[in-house]
């Protein structure tokens, strides 16, 4: 890090170099110790980001009061003049490449196999013919060497895509060797550029053309760097909380509820803030909270603490937010604003909206599942249905007899299971639970109070009696073709849950937990959620929720249920028994 250039006053004109010599800091092998990996984390953020960071030159920097031996968090005392980071910088184009799983506003869409091949035409070897091209398309099982020097290596990189490339392409083929003085010229700001030219690209011979212009910027080491963010796989050799709690000792506890790298260093940008409490913003994907898993009833018990509960049937769906606001509903899924399937929902819309009072006038935040509904079967679709089925419903050509074989790509391995026609599909919203309504964040209510608004914003009363005054459990056709119906089916206690028997129950007892999970086990249900009726709903908790499956109590971790081993991978080849001479 000795050999960098002067220190930057903006986070876009640090050189990518340098966070390269992080990188390799922090993932060197001889250190493994979790506080010299944060030293060093530090030492660099306050050499390359001091610029940056640091308050006008007329007035005083804070000085940190002095922490004590717990280790609580003392803020500076606030500065005379606010911290203003339109002056001062934006770290964003750094962390999202420290941290590019966190970054939702450039999807590259680059899976190994597709930049194997697009790296090929950035340096100009066909894949068929030239032996370095036929090692980096099968980089998982070899990688070959151009010396007997280097096979020890190349043999321990086989496997890895980047590593392979590295050896096989980027020796030869990038403009600087590692450590040239030149290899420092190319910023951050410059390689976001060429990364967001790399995303933009359709096909894989434009993607070559951006690789390529970004070949002759970079060195072996810094290019497998580049090609490590676009499939964000960077290893920091720390967690990802360890990361942004160097940024501020606040920010992992913001990433909860804002979910948005961008708003997080924005918000955590003055040191002297605090946000100790996470919150429920409109717009912004809350981490959600899950339970944890359990083997037995009475141990689903003891983790809720005991008294009244409510036992739910553990939908096998798509675990969505949905954030209504202006007429409009933003879907969000666990993984945040960088998942594409999320947006597929945007066919429930008049589903949704109907199903609210006021048609959306009032801003809420509701947080469900998604799952297909067979009617012809009375049964729930399998999980790998519901993109395709949203996606079927968006179309025009949907044709309502016609069965709709892509329905479920995974059950197509199963030898009972037969494809469903489009006409007899509903893609069914399932709200558990409201986060906000209005400007009022509900979260840390009770749950037993928090079921009693999800019945007010939809329409229901206090009991199952009379009729709701929305479109709640009604069947709404979607999209152009009208084929597929979409329903929004709240997962409330007692109320019957698509016609049928009720999905969710009060219970106390062990018995009761028992009892809903032997019955889910016979309709084929993944299993139950156990949740206090006094738990409120924390952005990232498990405390007080709990959930017992089928895969927990065999002595696994969990998860869902495969209807037939996994096939091996073709590269694994098995082993024939040997033919008796």
């Amino acid at each position: 890090m000795d050999r960098a250039p002067p220190l930057p006053r903006h986070a876009d004109a640090v050189q990518f170099a340098t966070v390269c010599d992080l990188l390799d800091a922090l993932t060197d092998r001889k250190e493994r110790r979790r506080c010299h990996k944060a030293r060093t984390l530090r030492q660099w953020r306050e050499r390359y980001l001091s610029g940056v960071r640091e308050h006008p030159p007329d007035v005083a920097a804070p000085v940190a009061a002095p922490r004590s031996r717990k280790k609580k968090y003392a803020p500076p005392p606030p500065p005379a003049t606010p911290y203003d980071p339109v002056k001062q910088g934006d770290v964003f184009s750094i962390y999202r490449l420290l941290l590019p799983k966190l970054d939702g506003e450039r999807r590259m869409g680059v899976k190994d196999s597709k930049l194997a091949t697009a790296l090929c035409h950035a340096a100009g070897v066909d894949p068929l013919v030239h032996a370095d091209a036929k090692a980096v398309v099968d980089w998982r099982t070899r990688g070959g060497a151009h010396s007997r020097r280097r096979a020890t290596e190349v043999a321990e990189a086989a496997g890895s895509l980047v590593d392979v490339a590295r050896e096989r392409l980027f020796q030869t083929r990038c403009m600087f060797k590692d450590g040239a003085d030149a290899e420092y010229s190319l910023t951050v700001g410059e390689l976001n550029r060429l990364l967001d030219a790399v995303a933009a690209a359709g096909t894989v011979a434009a993607m070559g053309a951006a690789l390529r212009a970004l070949m002759t910027r970079t060195s072996p080491r810094t290019m497998a760097w580049a090609c490590r963010a676009m499939l964000k796989e960077v290893p920091t050799g720390m967690s990802r909380d360890a990361v942004l709690n160097d940024w501020h000792p606040h920010a992992a506890k913001a990433m909860l509820s804002l979910s948005n790298l961008r708003r997080v260093l924005a918000a955590t940008a003055d040191p002297a803030s605090r946000h100790e409490r996470a919150t429920i913003e409109l717009g912004a994907a809350a981490r959600p909270q899950k339970g944890e898993p359990v083997a037995t009833a009475a141990e689903a018990l003891d983790r809720v603490g005991g008294g009244p509960l409510v036992v739910e049937t553990k939908l096998d769906g798509f675990r969505i937010q949905a954030h209504v606001s202006s007429g409009a509903v933003t879907y969000f899924s666990p993984a945040g604003a960088d998942d594409a399937h999320a947006e597929r929902l945007r066919v429930l819309d008049a589903a949704v909206l109907g199903s609210v009072v006021g048609g959306a006038a009032t801003p809420l935040v509701l947080d469900g599942e998604v799952v297909v509904w067979n009617r012809a079967s009375s049964a729930f679709d399998p999980f790998g249905g519901i993109i395709p089925v949203a996606i079927a419903a968006a179309s025009a050509d949907t044709q309502g007899g016609a069965p709709l074989a892509s329905t479920a790509p995974r059950a197509r391995a199963m030898l009972e299971y037969d494809p469903p026609a489009a006409a007899d599909l509903v893609l069914v919203y399932a709200p558990f639970d409201v986060l906000r309504v209005g400007d009022d964040v509900i979260a840390d209510r009770p749950l037993s109070e928090r079921h009693k608004v999800l019945r007010s914003v939809l329409g229901l009363g206090d009991d199952d009696a009379s009729p709701p005054t929305t479109l709640v459990s009604t069947c709404i056709p979607l999209g152009p073709a009208g084929v597929i119906h979409g329903r929004v089916e709240p997962l409330l206690p007692g109320r019957p849950f698509m016609g049928g028997e009720p999905q969710s129950a009060l219970g106390s007892t062990a018995a009761d937990v028992e009892a809903a999970f032997q019955a889910g086990q016979r309709r084929g249900d993944e299993g139950v959620m156990v949740k206090s009726l006094a738990s409120p709903w924390t952005p990232g908790g498990k405390k007080l929720w709990c959930k017992v499956r089928e895969g927990t109590r065999r002595g696994g971790r969990g998860g869902r249920r495969r209807a037939r081993p996994a096939r091996p991978h073709p590269h694994h080849h098995a082993r024939l028994p040997r033919t008796p001479r």
